[in-house]
């Protein structure tokens, strides 16, 4: 699976290729829609707000929970291990993902718009993100 993710995205890739390409490449339903820039946004805002705070989750974020959650729109967030490179952090959420069954069900339910983005925290994790919605 890394192989391929390498070889798909090439060797300068950003963040965001990486983990959109490892979304392609699990062929889930829930990226057999259109990809959207404005839930794309949403999905860079969250990943580097997580990034800046080093933690990421469902939790409040403050003034920011009304942000990240808005009626008919479906998220999920992950992030790496510290020693995990881009591409190998972009293939991790999705193991993450499928370990959780509501993420896992998030990904499995067909939309017509998706979007995720992958930040770098200070501490060497990388924090991503994807949003959906019909």
């Amino acid at each position: 699976m890394l192989l391929i993710l390498i070889v798909s995205i090439g060797l300068s890739a950003t963040p965001d290729d990486a983990i959109n390409s490892a979304a392609q490449n699990m062929r889930l339903p829930a990226v057999q829609g259109n990809f959207d820039e404005n839930l794309y946004l949403l999905a860079v805002a969250q990943a580097a707000y997580c990034a800046q705070y080093c933690q990421s989750g469902h939790q409040l974020f403050g003034s920011q929970f009304a942000t990240y959650t808005r009626p008919g729109l479906s998220s999920v967030v992950a992030e790496s291990w510290g020693w995990q490179d881009m591409c190998q952090s972009s293939v991790e959420a999705f193991k993450c993902w499928k370990a959780s069954s509501g993420h896992w069900e998030t990904l499995q339910t067909p939309y017509k718009r998706y979007a995720f983005a992958m930040r770098q925290g200070r501490n060497n994790i990388w924090y991503c993100a994807g949003y959906f919605s019909n």
